[in-house]
C-alpha cells in the first residue's frame, strides 16, 4: 500500500460520498490532482471502495419471477433479461447450468426438456455436464 490506510479512507469519503472533485480534494490533503487520482485508483484496488453497477430491471425480473410463482404454484422460478440481438441459448445458458447444477441429478435421474428454438439454441451451449442422467 503506497497511502496509509486513513488517507486512503478520507480521500475516498471526500470523493464518492461527499462529492468532492479531484481538485477540491489535493486541496483539504495537501497533495496533487495527480496524487488523488492515484490515490482514488489504491482504494478501489484494497478494497476501500467498492462499486457495484446494478441493472435497474433486476428487480423487476424477480417482481416477475415471483408474480409466476405464485400465480402458477411453482416451487421455483427463474427469469432472465431480453439482450438484444443475442441467441436465446447464449443468454440462458449459465442460469440453466447453475439450475442443473442445483438440481443434484444423479445418474438414473431423467431430466425432462421441452422444444422449442430456445431449447435448440441450449443444445449448442456448454451446459454443465450429466453423467447418467437420462
Amino acid at each position: 500500500m503506497r497511502f496509509p490506510a486513513d488517507m486512503l479512507y478520507r480521500g475516498a469519503r471526500l470523493y464518492y460520498e461527499e462529492d468532492r472533485n479531484q481538485q477540491e480534494i489535493s486541496e483539504l490533503l495537501g497533495i496533487s490532482r495527480a496524487t488523488v487520482s492515484r490515490l482514488l485508483a489504491e482504494a478501489r484496488a484494497c478494497g476501500v471502495v467498492h462499486i457495484e453497477v446494478r441493472d435497474p430491471a433486476a428487480g423487476e425480473l424477480d417482481s416477475l419471477a415471483a408474480q409466476l410463482k405464485e400465480h402458477l404454484g411453482l416451487r421455483r422460478v427463474v427469469v432472465t433479461p431480453n439482450v438484444l440481438n443475442a441467441l436465446p441459448g447464449a443468454v440462458l445458458a449459465p442460469a440453466v447450468s447453475k439450475l442443473l447444477e442445483e438440481a443434484q441429478l444423479h445418474a438414473g435421474d431423467a431430466l425432462l426438456v421441452s422444444s422449442g428454438a430456445t431449447m435448440l439454441g441450449l443444445a449448442h451451449e456448454r451446459l454443465v455436464p450429466l453423467p447418467g442422467v437420462l
